[in-house]
C-alpha cells in the first residue's frame, strides 16, 4: 500500500491552465494568416481577377433561382440597411441596458459603428463595380414616392 502511494506522489499533475504564450501564438498565427488571405484576395478583386468567378457564380445562382423569389430576397437584402440595423441596435442596446448589461449595451453600438466604418473605407478602397448581370424585375419604391403618388390623387 505504501508503494503505490509513493508511485501517485511521484507521477507529474497535469497543469489546468494555460499559459499567455500558449494562448496567444495560435491566436497571433491564425490572425496573420487570416489576414494575409484577406489581402492576396482583395488584391485579386482589385485586379478583376476573380470577375469570371463572380460572373459564373451569378449566372448559376441566377438560374437555379425561381422568378418568385427576388421579391422576399430584395425585402431581406433592405434589413441589410444601416437604418434598419441602426434601429435593431438601438433596441437591442436598450434592452441590455435594462438588463443591467450597461458594458454591452455600450459596446454593441460601439462594435456596430465600428464594422460600418471599416466596411465603407474597405469598399472606398476597392471602388470595384458589381456585375450587374440581370434587369430585376421588381423596382423598390420608396415612402416618399409613394406618399407623393397618393397626395396626388
Amino acid at each position: 500500500m505504501a508503494h503505490a502511494r509513493k508511485s501517485s506522489e511521484n507521477r507529474k499533475v497535469p497543469r489546468r491552465g494555460t499559459s499567455q504564450r500558449e494562448t496567444l501564438v495560435p491566436i497571433v498565427s491564425l490572425t496573420s494568416g487570416a489576414l494575409v488571405a484577406f489581402v492576396v484576395l482583395a488584391t485579386s478583386v482589385k485586379e478583376g481577377a476573380t470577375m469570371a468567378l463572380d460572373v459564373a457564380l451569378l449566372t448559376q445562382i441566377h438560374s437555379l433561382s425561381p422568378a418568385w423569389l427576388e421579391t422576399p430576397m430584395v425585402a431581406v437584402t433592405t434589413l441589410g440597411s444601416n437604418s434598419v440595423l441602426a434601429v435593431v441596435l438601438a433596441i437591442a442596446a436598450y434592452f441590455f441596458y435594462r438588463a443591467g448589461s450597461k458594458l454591452e449595451a455600450l459596446f454593441l453600438p460601439v462594435c456596430a459603428l465600428g464594422s460600418m466604418v471599416l466596411a465603407t473605407t474597405l469598399k472606398n478602397l476597392d471602388r470595384r463595380t458589381r456585375p450587374h448581370l440581370f434587369a430585376f424585375r421588381i423596382t423598390m419604391v420608396s415612402a416618399r414616392t409613394r406618399f407623393r403618388a397618393a397626395t396626388r390623387r
